[in-house]
């Protein structure tokens, strides 16, 4: 069975126990440990942001938060589940970011992960992203993704 892969802008209640199970062990996402559900339809009232999820055999299995904002998009909080990680859930669900970001006109995609995190900036680089020359934290990295070519 593929991954579906949609966005949405209010969270329902039946994703909170997928929420929990796909943040809970998270230490990059410490503000979702205790209730993603609520953290992230804090944040999806405003129209600029999206939730993605990918769902495989009715469980949510991936997902990631994007704000939109003037033809960029950033996301954050991209997370897939330990049982299917390194099965192309990640690099899918990214696809499909790209895709519906830009069909909503954004011309990049980014995102900010730390310096030490060698195995996202390989999954990012992977994915086609590349750092970008300004940096503004030092401890921190930009990636993108240049959409127009979609």
């Amino acid at each position: 069975m593929p991954l579906i892969v949609s966005f949405h802008q209010h969270l329902e209640d039946k994703f909170s126990g997928d929420l929990a199970k796909l943040y809970h062990n998270e230490s990059r996402f410490p503000s979702l440990n205790d209730s993603a559900i609520d953290t992230l339809n804090t944040l999806l009232a405003s129209p600029d942001y999206r939730f993605y999820s990918g769902i495989f055999n009715g469980k949510l299995v991936a997902g990631a938060l994007t704000l939109a904002n003037e033809g960029l998009t950033s996301f954050d909080f991209l997370c897939v589940r330990d049982a299917t990680r390194r099965r192309g859930v990640g690099s899918t669900l990214l696809d499909e970011m790209k895709r519906y970001e830009a069909a909503r006109s954004a011309v990049t995609l980014s995102c900010i992960i730390d310096n030490n995190d060698q195995e996202n900036q390989a999954f990012l680089q992977a994915n086609g992203f590349s750092t970008h020359s300004e940096q503004l934290d030092p401890n921190r990295q930009q990636w993108g993704c240049d959409l127009e070519e979609l």
